[in-house]
């Protein structure tokens, strides 16, 4: 008696109407991502050539808020100190500045918000501890930080706080004390609003 061996099913084509509609289903697909390539590329490019110009220009009320902002970062940074004390108030360090390649618009000015602090410490033990720390707070923070050495070879760091304001604890390569600094980088902007009365 012979055994019959089990078949299987026959193999079924779909047939041309899935396979036009997988066809088509690939085609959007691929129209969609060379198409949102494309946007993205645009803004880039856009970007890049508003960065090579110099950057949006801000009103003049923006300006002076990212003014204020830098002052208050350095400000905050001198009250956190543990184991040092401000000596006396900001210096504005703010100078006219230069980024990218476009000259200024009629109205425009480019300038860069900066403060410094004098800063003590009791020996120089408490001011290496101090930056050590700050260090390790602004990483927990996720703040971009910079380490480095002052010309004495002391230690020095840097971080960008939330609101893309440098600020540090450095010392001074001209007096050689140390120093809290802010910086809100150069910003292009009007120097009075349309708005505001002259």
């Amino acid at each position: 008696m012979e055994s019959e061996l089990p078949t299987s099913p026959e193999y079924r084509s779909a047939g041309p109407r899935a396979g036009r509609l997988l066809l088509s289903t690939r085609r959007w697909g691929i129209g969609l991502a060379v198409a949102a390539l494309l946007c993205w590329a645009a803004v880039a490019v856009n970007g890049f050539f508003v960065e090579l110009g110099g950057g949006p220009v801000r009103s003049a009320a923006e300006f002076h808020e990212r003014d204020a902002r830098t002052r208050q970062a350095g400000g905050r940074l001198g009250a956190e100190l543990r184991l040092g004390k401000l000596v006396d108030h900001a210096a504005d360090t703010s100078v006219r500045c230069t980024r990218g390649l476009a000259a200024n618009g009629p109205g425009e000015a480019r300038d860069e918000p900066s403060y410094e602090w004098e800063v003590t410490f009791g020996k120089r033990a408490d001011y290496v501890a101090e930056v050590r720390r700050l260090r390790a707070e602004w990483w927990e923070r996720g703040w971009r930080v910079h380490d480095g050495r002052s010309a004495k070879g002391l230690p020095v760091v840097s971080g960008t706080d939330d609101y893309g304001i440098d600020i540090g604890l450095a010392i001074d390569p001209g007096s050689s004390r140390p120093k809290i600094w802010a910086d809100g980088g150069c910003i292009r902007h009007h120097v009075r609003d349309p708005a505001a009365t002259p």
